[in-house]
């Protein structure tokens, strides 16, 4: 008896634990994959937005109206390129940042509409743009943006004119909208951080429930992209560590 109860506890044991080592296995791996599918999308969303860039700054009259400081020429050629893609903003500006054409929608706001002109060029990535800078990936960049109407996703890019910068465009994708996207595409709640492991959007709360309950050391920032930048194998890591977290 003592040894039926003995066997039987060891073999409980080992199914307890290979269930265990499964369940924590599969998680692991669920983690992994979707944070690839976060990842791809992501990407897809910046190819989308750089395909979409240079139909405008490409489209025959472009250059030539930004260079004029030509609001009305603008207001005619643009929407007709964007108004039925997936952006939520668009905007050209001259060659000191200046904003000659502002076109934006947002969730609140479904309809395109004109928003107010501003100066765009102490950003520092526009800044670069539109003063030629041109790195190993090319003349184009990207950033997030906060707004009165929430974060975008920008991407911007000269605009040229007999091959010389005369402006900027820039494109953009709102945040949250992107979040929720990923989430779907993802089946996980989404997160995203800043340096300071301050919460930018998430799906898995509410954006003022977030900042106090999923806020992250800082450190872990730092952490993370240290393993990615290693080799791919870290990436098993990575998804470790925040298990552990």
């Amino acid at each position: 008896l003592l040894l039926t109860r003995a066997v039987a506890a060891f073999g409980a044991y080992i199914v307890t634990n290979l269930v265990t080592g499964s369940l924590s296995e599969r998680f692991h791996n669920q983690l992994a994959d979707a944070g690839r599918i976060v990842s791809e999308r992501l990407v897809e969303y910046e190819d989308d937005r750089l395909a979409n860039l240079r139909m405008v700054a490409n489209t025959e009259g472009v250059a030539e109206a930004v260079q004029a400081g030509d609001t009305a020429t603008l207001a005619k050629i643009v929407p007709p390129i964007i108004g039925n893609s997936d952006q939520d903003a668009v905007l050209l500006l001259d060659k000191e940042g200046n904003a000659i054409f502002s076109w934006q929608r947002s969730l609140q706001n479904p309809e395109w509409q004109v928003i107010a002109e501003a100066n765009y060029g102490g950003l520092e990535e526009v800044r670069l743009v539109l003063d030629g800078y041109v790195d190993e990936v090319g003349d184009k960049r990207a950033f997030l943006a906060e707004t009165p109407d929430g974060h975008l996703l920008f991407t911007v890019g000269p605009v040229s004119l007999n091959g010389d910068p005369v402006g900027a465009v820039l494109v953009g994708t709102d945040l949250h909208r992107t979040v929720s996207d990923v989430t779907e595409s993802a089946l996980a709640r989404v997160t995203l951080y800043n340096q300071a492991g301050e919460v930018i959007d998430t799906s898995l709360l509410d954006i003022d429930e977030a900042d106090e309950l999923l806020q992250e050391n800082p450190e872990i920032y730092n952490q993370v992209l240290a393993l990615l930048q290693e080799t791919p194998e870290q990436y098993g890591v990575v998804v470790t560590g925040a298990d552990d977290q």
